[in-house]
């Protein structure tokens, strides 16, 4: 007899963050899926739960190493939040979802990383964030949550001027 998958969430914590993900268990296989990765092995002498926290963990470790996960939002510089929202950005292709990308393309990519830039990104950031009726994935909801708050740190650390506009996208 076949035995079926179940599904469900694990959380670990990173340096101060939850970091949330979902598991598959089927045939004495765990399968961890996280915004930042997947990864699976056999269940073996632990719990299937115990497994899929180590297997986030992993998965977590090396999206840290790779640069892609930051533990506070003054460590997301420029670079990394245009290329998290460009992931974001194909996911929402991929899936077709127009209500994200109408409310992104609006003010990204952005043009002259000045402030004023910034913060018409950043409220749409957090029109995306707020707006329920897109129905976004727990995963994605998460990565948005970590570019707002990057966007947010950016906007409100003190740089030099360009022009007596301040100039974040150039670094001052």
């Amino acid at each position: 007899m076949k035995t079926q998958a179940t599904t469900s969430t694990v959380s670990v914590n990173v340096d101060g963050t939850v970091r949330d993900a979902t598991y598959t268990v089927g045939s004495k296989v765990v399968t961890v899926e996280s915004a930042y990765g997947s990864a699976s092995t056999q269940i073996g002498g632990l719990s299937a739960e115990a497994v899929a926290r180590l297997l986030l963990r992993e998965i977590l470790a090396g999206a840290k190493a790779r640069g892609e996960l930051y533990t506070t939002e003054k460590q997301m510089m420029p670079k990394a939040i245009s290329d998290a929202c460009a992931a974001l950005f194909d996911a929402w292709c991929e899936r077709c979802a127009v209500g994200p990308l109408r409310l992104l393309l609006r003010v990204w990519p952005l043009t002259d990383g000045l402030t004023d830039d910034w913060g018409e990104f950043y409220e749409a950031l957090r029109s995306i964030q707020a707006d329920r009726s897109l129905n976004l994935p727990a995963a994605e909801l998460e990565g948005l949550a970590g570019i707002v708050r990057g966007v947010s740190a950016i906007i409100h650390r003190q740089t030099g001027k360009d022009n007596g506009r301040t100039n974040l996208w150039r670094g001052g």
